[in-house]
């Protein structure tokens, strides 16, 4: 063979080779796509981390749902999220500051307890991105937990379920991205702090035997609206009597007023409510005088006047929070004060001890047994009152849950074992044609050589 044609074999076989090779061994290398939970590497979670609060009972809160593609690049995301509509109740639910354009979802259902968020970008756009805020959600604190969970909906490879949508060329079906989820809990107090019932404006301040002496019930909401109250209390009946309990004038409450007492006993009870319809405006503030108490002092000595009260319990002394028709009432007192009444000493009378009582209720309110039973503005004894949003003003204190769950970390799935960060590798079509177009490419180059 002439040297120029060998010289010329040689560099064909050289560029085929080395085309051949290159191109094959970029297929064999091109990265697989794998299924979304081996390919993705997109998490969602929540602003605040386990456990989130205390918050109080009748208030509100905001948390935000957020993604981190990591090194995914996404058209869209769903999240599905589950809460316990007992303890919680979802009031909005609006749009993050992320780079989603288009809304489909922001909804939430309380009786069912699931939020669905669904958001992607507009038109030809993709995503990408960490702690973006996808949503808001607020939600207001119902009843009293140690620990309620709030949980993103995640299973691998279920379409119906939280996910984030590859971005993809118009026509092809999107991945499944999603890899992980953070879930988190919330606790919620008993009650919301500094809403009370107190005894106050004793008068005179000097009693004797035989004298007559009042004081008012107030009541502070802490800024919470309210629709009624019950205040269940307990005296030294050796000591003291009552002779009248008159409502406040004007009004505070103005549907229904309830008053009763047990001089025998010891023991009397004041239930006030704005009325049976919605429409009644609920009641707010600082020392809203509810009723005036008459008493007359019977021996001498020193006596409480103190309030039958425990955080928590039913049927006692109660605020009820102003709800939604329908809606279970919830009871915010916080705290109570009541009276010491000194009776045929020098000194003043002050206002009382402040102390909580759990209380015995040795009262048989409206048994009027005796002479010094009696019963103020026609009261059968049943301290219930009637209001807008509350089927009763008898307090919903509720009992505190004993169960904290685990917190769901990275890397996994509804708590199930860790996924592995890594998936073994498939061959792909591309990298199977990669190895033939190798050995195709040393077979020409074989067979020019030989020439």
């Amino acid at each position: 063979m002439p040297k120029k044609i060998r010289y010329a074999v040689i560099l064909t076989v050289l560029l085929v080779l080395g085309v051949g090779v290159g191109v094959g061994m970029y297929l064999v290398n091109r990265p697989t796509q794998l299924d979304s939970q081996a390919s993705g590497t997109t998490s969602l979670y929540f602003s605040e981390t386990t456990p989130i609060g205390p918050h109080n009972v009748g208030t509100e809160f905001s948390i935000d749902v957020l993604i981190d593609t990591k090194t995914d690049i996404i058209a869209g995301v769903d999240a599905l999220i589950d809460f316990d509509p007992e303890f919680l109740k979802v009031t909005s639910v609006i749009e993050g500051t992320s780079r989603f354009q288009n809304y489909q979802s922001l909804k939430f259902d309380n009786i069912a307890g699931r939020i669905t968020i669904g958001a992607d970008v507009s038109g030809s756009g993709a995503f990408e991105g960490s702690d973006l805020p996808i949503a808001t959600i607020t939600f207001e604190a119902l009843k009293p937990v140690t620990s309620t969970d709030l949980s993103f909906v995640f299973i691998p490879d279920s379409p119906n379920d939280s996910n984030a949508s590859a971005f993809v060329a118009s026509g092809e079906e999107p991945e499944d991205l999603l890899f992980s989820v953070s879930n988190t809990s919330i606790t919620i107090a008993g009650v919301v702090a500094n809403a009370s019932l107190e005894l106050i404006n004793l008068s005179p301040n000097t009693i004797q035997v035989g004298d007559s002496f009042s004081f008012d019930l107030i009541a502070d909401t802490d800024g919470i609206n309210v629709s009624g109250l019950d205040a269940e209390l307990t005296f030294d009946s050796d000591l003291m009597m009552i002779a009248e309990i008159q409502e406040a004038t004007p009004a505070s409450f103005t549907g229904n007023f309830v008053s009763d007492y047990n001089n025998q006993a010891g023991t009397f009870s004041i239930s006030a409510a704005i009325g049976n319809t919605f429409a009644s405006p609920p009641v707010n503030g600082s020392s809203i005088q509810t009723a005036t108490v008459t008493m007359v002092a019977l021996a001498n000595g020193t006596g409480d006047i103190d309030f039958d009260f425990t955080p928590g319990a039913f049927n006692d002394s109660n605020l009820v929070k102003y709800t939604a028709s329908g809606e279970e009432p919830q009871d915010l007192l916080a705290s109570v004060k009541g009276l010491t009444v000194t009776v045929g000493d020098s000194s003043d009378n002050g206002d009382g001890n402040g102390d909580d009582n759990s209380g015995d209720d040795s009262s048989d309110n409206g048994s009027n047994d005796n002479s010094d039973s009696g019963s103020s503005s026609g009261s059968s004894g049943n301290s219930s009152s009637s209001s807008s949003g509350s089927s009763s003003s008898s307090g919903t204190g509720g009992t505190y849950s004993t169960s904290t769950p685990t917190p769901t970390p990275n890397n996994t799935v509804n708590g199930n074992e860790p996924l592995p960060e890594e998936l073994p590798n498939t061959a792909s079509v591309t990298q199977v044609f990669g190895v033939i177009l190798i050995a195709v490419s040393f077979v020409v180059s074989g067979l020019l050589f030989s020439m």
